[in-house]
């Protein structure tokens, strides 16, 4: 059984927020805006990202051109998690590569966690509603 729910203590909060503020704007240089309005994007994004040069400055090449390929060729699953799912792991791996972390395919690392926790014997663990 988890243990006892703990509270947010807010002169905690307070510190990480000042600690955030206190980061050079200079550190956010390389950030693009993100994806707003497209899950799956981001999704393909944050996963191939892990551990690799997001951005080799050739078209197709790096995480952000293969990212910009995916979604050139897939437009109608950028913001739709279930046609990303539907669409299956082999367009993704063709266009993003075969790479591996933690000794699986990223292609299948996002979509598969419910019969992963399954395979163990777990469950994903709720958090209580505020």
């Amino acid at each position: 059984m988890a243990g006892p729910i703990r509270t947010a203590d807010p002169a905690e909060i307070s510190a990480v927020a000042a600690a955030a503020r206190a980061v050079p704007p200079e550190n956010f240089g390389s950030w693009r805006g993100g994806w707003p309005g497209e899950i799956v994007t981001a999704l393909l994004d944050a996963v191939f990202s892990m551990r690799a040069v997001s951005d080799s400055g050739s078209d197709g090449r790096g995480v952000l051109g293969r990212v910009r390929m995916f979604r050139g060729r897939h437009e109608d699953v950028v913001n739709d998690l279930a046609a990303l799912v539907a669409l299956g792991e082999e367009p993704v791996r063709e266009i993003m590569g075969g790479t591996k972390t933690a000794q699986r395919r990223k292609s299948v690392r996002g979509g598969d966690g419910r019969q992963a926790r399954r395979r163990r014997g777990g469950h994903r663990r709720r958090l209580p509603r505020p």
